[in-house]
Formats: structure tokens, C-alpha cells, sequence
């Protein structure tokens, strides 16, 4: 056998260097594919697994680790009475909620975006803080303002002879969650608001038309895909909304799909199997309304009809902005203000009064917080737990963002569907996956603080994985080839070429990941244990004991430490943005 036929069998089509080139170029091909294989087998295990675990606990007749036989008798729930009444105190809930939210943000849009408001830039940023607050926190701060005996507010109304308000009450939940869902809202209708060409509204003065017929006749309708895909999320969301419900629905009997779901697993006796049906129910008709917000925003590039509407404060209002001021101001002191310093003064007081003035005043409860072994506990495993997701789903993250973003193809975009298919999974349902999978594999991950990393992991993942893509697009092949070209192996090119290019995005999507993990109430309750709890599950766990001075003092610390994450991922997300900008 000639030299020249041995480098062909060698792949030397034309110098040893050649040769030694593409064997290296080989070797690289194969730690992706490796990659690809292990990021796939993650994502399996932490989603595919659990959710296929559901169906089986479905059809089950045993709780997850016993054996047991097949049966539809499960589904027999769906056709109950009470079945029937939890989809319409859901869907009640969830359809006032969407309203209120949609009427405070759509409000906002209007006011910021499209008149010359005071303060523009500032407000765009401060209408979004509200949504930074857990919202079962947001729920128990307002029980201290609208209790129907000692709420503050409450209290004071009485005092004017006008009528109280009972916050544990249907019109409550819609009540706390349209504040809290109302920064959604207008998230999804700024840039639609933003993408209008003025020159519309221009053409309609000279017409003769007021603001008020402009924003009627012409600015909405051609927002309405916005507004459509705004009330799909916001509905989705409300359905599948545990912490309002669960704080402010127990005391009045008011329960929905998702407080019944965590009874019949956390509650004795429990039933699981018969909480899986609810799961995929409740999975089912969040999936299908994300599939059709999806659809819509496909389709909305008609609402943008030229680029002359872009910039905050289009609309000459005259007197009127400062009109809009006060609508804004008065919103953020609604769902901000009151509830925090209601919150706070209460954190100091000996027992929940509204008598400022007495002697009731005290730093016991924070003493009680940071000396409680169990508070403690949560606290640490918190913020031990929420940054060992971040660390893992970012390493997960940065391979799967390359394959999807340089390699495309079926496998790739696949991958990318399933790791982002948990946006549309109530945490809920994913907590009870998560259960029936790792009772059922007995490796004694249940019952530890793994099972509560792996469903953080499985539940935010997307927020590291779209930061990673973005920052993926942003890198030039060239970078990643003349790695290659000098004999540096795929993984090697990686980690001394590319990922430092990136890093500001990747700790953007971390921190987001951090800030998610840190508030999460309803997985963490289905899945801990003594020994892992999270500070979320010892403020519920206080609310349920009637621990009032003593839950605010916790939930204070809370909202610091979670405001303090808002703006680290706020300063990473700026630096990474001015790092992708040529």
C-alpha cells in the first residue's frame, strides 16, 4: 500500500499538517455531538421524565412507589360536581384578574408611551417594580391594609363612614392579582404602542378628531394582537397562580385548581393519583393558550406600520399629562407603597395593630428570624439552592444555546422546544411531576434538597437559555474557526474563546434565574422536607400557624434580598447589552 493511499485511509488528503488538522477537526465533532447527547439526556431527565411520570400517576390506582394497577378510575374527578366548581371559581378568578390587569396596564401603555407624561423614562422603569414583589407576598401585605376588622385601610374607611372591604373574597384575589399581573400587561403593549406611527394619529387631528377618538379609532385596534396575546399570558397565568389563591381564598372556602391540587398532595390523607388529572388539565389549558398567544405574536407584524412612532411621549396632552402623572403615581402607591410599609410596620410591632402610637413596638421579631434554626435553614438553603440552579442551568444553558443558535436543524430546534416547553407548565404541575419520577426511582433524590435544584433548574432553565442564545448570535463563526485552525479541540475553543465573550449575558440570565428560584412558593411547598425548607415555605408555614409580626419581619428580609437581585440582574443585563454592541 502506497504512502499516498495510506494518507487517504488517515484522511491526509494533502500534508501531515492537513491531516492532523482534520483529525482534530474530527475530535471536535465528537465532544459536540457529546454535548448535544448529555444536554438532551438533562433535559430528560429534569422534564420529559417527570412529565411522562404524570400521565402514568394517571392511570394509577397506588401512590408513586408503590405497585398498583391501571385504571381510568381517576379521570372518573373530571365529571364531578366539585370538579366542575374549581374550573369555575378558576376561570371566574382568572377572567377578573386578566380584566383589572389588562385595564391598569393597557393604562399605563397609553400614558407612557403615547403622551408626553413628566418623567417618561423614569415611570417606564418604576411601573415594572410592582411585579418584583412574590406575589403571595404581595397578598399577605394585604391583609395588613384590608382585613375586615384591623386592616389599615379598612380601619380608615370606617372612620369616614364608607363602606370596608373584605380581602379574603373573590373581588380580593382578582383584586391582588390584577396589580401584581398589571406590569405584564403593559410589557406586552409597550412595543406595540411604541411600533405606531404617529403620523396616523397626526392625519386624524387634522381630521378633526380628538386624542380620546385617535386612541379608540386607531391606536387600540392596532394594538389589539398585543392585547390578545397580553390577556392570554395574564389568563394563563392566573389559573395557574397558587400563592393569591391559597393566602387569601382558604379562610372563605374559596378554592381553585391549583390550591386543590397542592391539598390532595400535601394535605393527609393525600391522593396523588387524583392530582395528577388536575395537573394535566391545568397543563392542557395553559399549553393551549401559550400555543395561541405564539400564534398571534406571529402574526403581529401588521400593527407596526411605520418607524416614525418609536420614543416615549408622542401626543401633545397639554394639561392632561399631569393628569396621567397622578393615575401612575397613585398606581405605584396602591401596589407598591402601602403594601410594603404596611409590611414593615407591622415587622415591628409586639402583635398586628393599627394603634401606631401605643407602646407596641419591638425588634424581636427579627431577633426571632435570624436565631429560629428553621428560619435560618431556609434562608441559607435558599440562597444556596437558588445559586446552584443558576450555576447549573447556565453550564446546561451555554451548550444548548450554542447548538441551537450555530447548528440548527430538527435535533437542535427539538432541543430548544423542550427546554423552553416549561414556560407553559404551572409549577404546580411540575412539583407533582417531579414527585412521582423520583419516588419512583429509588437513588434517594426525593426528600432531599435535590429534588428542589432540579425543579428550579427544570422551571427557569429558559431565562438562561434565551440569554445564552441572544449572546450566541452576537458571535462570529471566524472566532470559533481559527480556534479550530491551531489545533484546539471544540471544548477547549469554548471555554478559552467564546464563553469569556459572553459572560455578561450568561450572568444576566443567572441572576434571573437566581431572583426566580429565590420567590418560588408552589413547587418548593409540594417538595420540601423538614431540613429543606426555603425561606418561601417558612413564610407559608408561618402564615398557616397564625404568626403574623413574625411572617412580616421574614417577609422584609424577603423583599430586600429579592429587590437586591432585581437590581443585580438589571446591572448585568445592561453591561451585557453594551458587551454585545459592536
Amino acid at each position: 500500500m502506497s504512502s499516498a493511499t495510506n494518507a487517504q485511509g488517515f484522511g491526509w488528503q494533502h500534508s501531515p499538517v492537513a491531516g492532523l488538522r482534520q483529525s482534530f477537526s474530527n475530535l471536535s465533532d465528537l465532544s459536540r455531538w457529546a454535548a448535544l447527547i448529555g444536554g438532551l439526556a438533562i433535559l430528560t431527565v429534569l422534564v420529559v421524565l417527570p412529565m411522562a411520570m404524570l400521565f402514568y400517576g394517571s392511570v394509577r390506582d397506588e401512590p408513586p412507589g408503590l405497585e398498583g394497577n391501571f385504571t381510568l378510575q381517576n379521570y372518573a374527578f373530571l365529571f364531578t360536581p366539585a370538579f366542575g366548581m374549581l374550573v369555575l371559581r378558576s376561570v371566574v378568578i382568572g377572567i377578573g384578574s386578566t380584566a383589572l390587569a389588562l385595564a391598569i396596564g393597557a393604562a399605563l401603555g397609553v400614558i407612557i408611551v403615547r403622551t408626553r407624561v413628566p418623567f417618561a423614562e423614569k415611570l417606564d422603569a418604576l411601573v415594572i417594580v410592582p411585579a418584583y414583589l412574590p406575589p403571595f407576598v404581595g397578598a399577605i401585605a394585604w391583609i395588613v391594609l384590608l382585613s375586615p376588622q384591623v386592616g389599615y385601610l379598612n380601619i380608615a374607611l370606617r372612620s369616614l363612614g364608607l363602606p370596608t372591604f373584605n380581602i379574603y373574597s373573590y373581588g380580593g384575589i382578582i383584586w391582588v392579582m390584577g396589580l401584581y399581573y398589571a406590569p405584564l400587561a403593559y410589557l406586552y403593549l409597550r412595543p406595540a404602542l411604541l411600533g405606531i406611527d404617529k403620523s396616523l394619529e397626526e392625519s386624524a387631528m387634522v381630521m378633526g378628531a380628538s386624542p380620546s377618538v385617535s386612541l379608540r379609532r386607531i391606536v387600540l385596534p392596532l394594538a389589539m394582537p398585543a392585547i390578545v396575546a397580553s390577556c392570554l399570558v395574564i389568563f394563563v397565568n392566573a389559573i395557574g397562580d397558587f400563592g393569591i389563591p391559597g393566602v387569601l381564598g382558604f379562610r372563605e372556602g374559596i378554592e381553585v385548581i391549583t390550591t386543590a391540587l397542592v391539598r390532595l398532595v400535601v394535605k393527609f390523607p393525600s391522593d396523588p393519583n387524583t392530582a395528577t388529572v388536575l395537573g394535566i388539565m391545568l397543563m392542557a389549558v395553559t399549553m393551549l393558550g401559550l400555543a395561541v398567544n405564539n400564534r398571534i405574536l406571529a402574526k403581529r407584524d401588521y400593527t407596526t406600520l411605520g418607524v416614525r412612532g418609536r420614543g416615549l411621549g408622542q401626543a401633545r396632552t397639554g394639561r392632561w399629562r399631569y393628569l396621567g402623572l397622578t393615575v401612575i403615581v397613585a398606581y405605584l402607591v396602591i401596589a407598591l407603597v402601602l403594601p410594603l410599609l404596611a409590611m414593615a410596620v407591622t415587622s415591628f410591632q409586639k402583635f398586628p395593630s393599627p394603634k401606631l402610637l401605643s407602646s407596641n413596638w419591638t425588634l424581636d421579631n427579627y431577633r426571632f428570624i435570624f436565631s429560629f434554626p428553621a428560619i435560618q435553614r431556609s434562608i441559607v438553603n435558599s440562597i444556596v439552592l437558588s445559586f446552584g440552579a443558576a450555576a447549573f442551568g447556565t453550564v446546561l444553558a451555554t451548550v444548548l444555546g450554542y447548538f441551537t443558535v450555530k447548528h440548527g436543524g430538527r435535533l437542535t430546534k427539538f432541543v430548544d422546544y423542550l427546554a423552553l416547553s416549561t414556560i407553559a407548565v404551572p409549577h404546580t404541575v411540575l412539583g407533582l411531576g417531579m414527585i412521582w419520577f423520583w419516588v419512583s426511582v429509588p437513588i434517594g433524590i426525593y426528600g432531599t434538597k435535590w429534588i428542589l435544584l432540579f425543579a428550579y433548574v427544570a422551571a427557569f432553565f429558559p431565562f438562561s437559555l434565551r440569554a445564552a442564545v441572544s449572546a450566541f448570535m452576537q458571535v462570529d463563526n471566524s472566532l470559533e474557526e481559527a480556534g479550530r485552525v491551531f489545533g484546539a479541540s471544540w471544548g477547549r475553543t469554548m471555554w478559552k474563546i467564546v464563553v469569556p465573550m459572553i459572560i455578561p449575558a450568561l450572568l444576566s440570565g443567572a441572576t434571573m434565574m437566581i431572583y426566580y428560584s429565590f420567590r418560588e412558593l408552589t413547587a418548593s411547598l409540594m417538595l420540601y422536607t423538614a431540613g429543606s425548607e426555603v425561606i418561601a415555605t417558612a413564610i407559608w408555614e408561618l402564615y398557616s400557624e397564625g404568626r403574623f409580626v413574625r411572617l412580616f419581619a421574614l417577609s422584609m428580609v424577603n423583599v430586600v434580598i429579592v429587590f437586591a437581585l432585581v437590581a443585580l440582574a438589571n446591572r448585568l443585563s445592561r453591561v451585557g447589552g453594551q458587551h454585545g454592541q459592536p
